[in-house]
């Protein structure tokens, strides 16, 4: 089910909330198929979800957006009934699952640095560590327009990866591209080092490229007065 599509995003979300309801008062995890898991997740989930009802992926550091492609939900009405809103919106409204997510999740009240977010159900959410990688978060220019951004993946140890969500910008359904990804993820992991001199100089060349249009810009102006 790759291409996606309305009845895709219907069936995906029903399956959550199914399970869910099945599950009662356990952990479970929904994962998108192109992900590669490289170290066991348990331990790290458990520990991360102490205190929330859902973790997401990031998908822009931080705030209310998020990628549903890897979740640990706590099953619970609150989190079924957070699901069922979800279908409802997907199924009424046409839109795609991870949008009416991000819908949802818009008027979340942030409840302090580290300590997530609650929506306005109660369903207390975060997001997952960066170890929990969503490719595009480090291939994108979102993330080289920004020295924040690109200062946390600097910090980021990439020995501690988990699994690898085959994202980019712009989402390709192309198998072949993400087998690239993942052999890129693990170069990353083998040669962490290495592979940050490698961005840290990507990093460098955009933001030339980024100063140069603004100061060609300038001239147009000025030469336009």
């Amino acid at each position: 089910h790759i291409g996606g599509g309305r009845n895709i995003w219907l069936y995906r979300t029903q399956k959550v909330i199914d399970v869910i309801r099945a599950n009662m008062g356990q952990v479970i995890l929904f994962a998108d198929i192109d992900i590669k898991f490289y170290k066991k997740t348990e331990a790290a989930i458990r520990k991360c979800l102490e205190g929330f009802d859902v973790l997401f992926q990031d998908d822009q550091f931080g705030g209310t957006v998020v990628n549903i492609g890897f979740m640990a939900i706590r099953c619970s009405e609150t989190t079924a009934k957070f699901f069922e809103e979800v279908f409802a919106m997907v199924r009424d409204q046409n839109v795609w699952e991870q949008k009416a997510v991000g819908l949802l999740l818009e008027d979340s009240a942030a409840q302090g640095a580290g300590r997530g977010y609650a929506t306005r159900g109660g369903m207390r959410w975060n997001h997952l560590p960066l170890e929990f990688m969503p490719w595009h978060m480090v291939s994108s220019q979102f993330t080289l327009s920004s020295f924040r951004r690109f200062w946390r993946i600097m910090k980021l140890d990439f020995r501690n990866i988990i699994l690898c969500h085959g994202t980019e910008w712009g989402a390709t359904s192309d198998p072949a591209r993400k087998v690239e990804i993942y052999a890129l993820c693990e170069a990353a992991m083998q040669r962490p080092f290495a592979w940050k001199a490698g961005y840290a100089m990507e990093f460098i060349r955009f933001s030339l490229r980024g100063f140069a249009r603004n100061q060609k810009n300038r001239v147009r102006r000025w030469l336009g007065r």
